[in-house]
């Protein structure tokens, strides 16, 4: 069975963005819909793009709203990208390597992303889909977040009001008036085979633009070597990275994993047994995931994490977290904070 394809809730918080300005209900319609509905306070969760995108279709249709993608995409910038993609952009230190960057890290926004640089003469295209599924409705939101993404690393070397001579679509959509103007002078193509933005080969080997503009850029000669590695993920790893979204009110039901999977229960079952899990397995795997990182921040209380995966006891929570981990929820913040303070100590010649 394949992946379940995944955005960081960050994406879908753009659009959310633009509904609480016109009065839209956003967190009841959230929860209509069988999303969360913290999604500005959880940038970094995983949520099922196509759950996210029926969510997007139906608010569209009912507010009236004309080229969703477009009007949400205009929000994004650097900050809207995880961390390590958004770091890893100030260490780098041409357009070039700003690209090829994209390229190796875009599966930490979507998880089923593919992003190619493809030279072509004097240009260069950076061409984005998503591996293992086929156009689908509202497809056009994801592809306007993509390219715009795209146009956000370039903008971080070419300046903040550099525009692509092309933006390209595989969905099959009229991009609203509002877009045309704001893209004056850029070709819209959709209908193609995958989405894309074009820009010139001329810009490749520009520096950061901080670097012209009096402040000292960051890039790290070692900048290959520091970045992370991008998710690898399975069916049932793709499943359980959905779920730690939603465990706060305690894992989901079986039922609704399989409405996220797109699937019966039988079937999400029979999977999960190819891979010696059952779903209780799966999800216990989510909870604890959950909590370990929100252990990391030392100022978070232990109970305050309990709570925070679904637990109303904390002694709950700390036999559950030594079952999976071997030590206590405290024990393994203890080591993690003597782990930090290891790495921080200078290696004597």
């Amino acid at each position: 069975m394949r992946s379940i394809m995944l955005s960081r809730a960050a994406h879908l918080a753009l659009f959310t963005e633009r509904l609480r300005e016109i009065g839209t209900p956003v967190e009841r319609e959230l929860a209509v819909a069988g999303l969360p509905t913290t999604l500005e306070e959880q940038p970094d969760y995983y949520l099922p793009v196509l759950l996210a995108t029926n969510f997007l279709r139906k608010m569209e249709l009912k507010e009236g709203i004309e080229d969703f993608g477009f009007l949400a995409s205009q929000k994004l910038a650097l900050g809207s990208l995880g961390a390590d993609l958004r770091v890893a952009v100030h260490r780098v230190p041409t357009l070039y390597a700003g690209l090829m960057l994209l390229s190796r890290l875009a599966r930490l926004e979507y998880t089923n992303a593919r992003v190619s640089v493809v030279p072509r003469g004097d240009s260069i295209r950076i061409c984005s889909e998503l591996v293992g599924y086929q156009e689908f409705a509202g497809l056009q939101y994801i592809e306007w977040l993509q390219n715009f993404t795209a146009i956000t690393i370039v903008r971080q070397f070419a300046g903040p009001q550099w525009c692509p001579a092309e933006i390209a679509f595989k969905s099959r959509f009229s991009p609203s008036p509002r877009a045309l103007e704001r893209f004056s002078n850029t070709r819209f193509l959709t209908g193609e085979k995958m989405a894309w933005i074009e820009v010139s080969a001329s810009l490749q080997n520009l520096p950061p633009w901080i670097s012209r503009h009096g402040q000292r850029p960051n890039a790290a000669p070692n900048w290959v070597e520091q970045l992370p590695v991008e998710p690898k993920l399975d069916f049932p790893g793709s499943l359980e990275l959905a779920l730690r979204a939603y465990i706060a009110n305690g894992p989901p039901s079986i039922q609704f994993a399989a409405e996220i999977a797109g699937t019966s229960v039988r079937t999400l079952q029979r999977c999960l047994a190819r891979y010696g899990l059952s779903y209780s397995d799966l999800a216990q795997q989510a909870r604890f995931a959950t909590a370990a990182r929100l252990l990391e921040d030392p100022d978070t209380k232990v109970i305050d994490v309990a709570y925070s995966v679904g637990y109303e006891d904390p002694s709950h929570f700390a036999r559950a977290f030594r079952r999976l981990a071997g030590v206590s929820p405290r024990e393994y913040r203890h080591y993690l904070a003597i782990h930090r303070l290891d790495s921080c100590v200078p290696v004597q010649q």
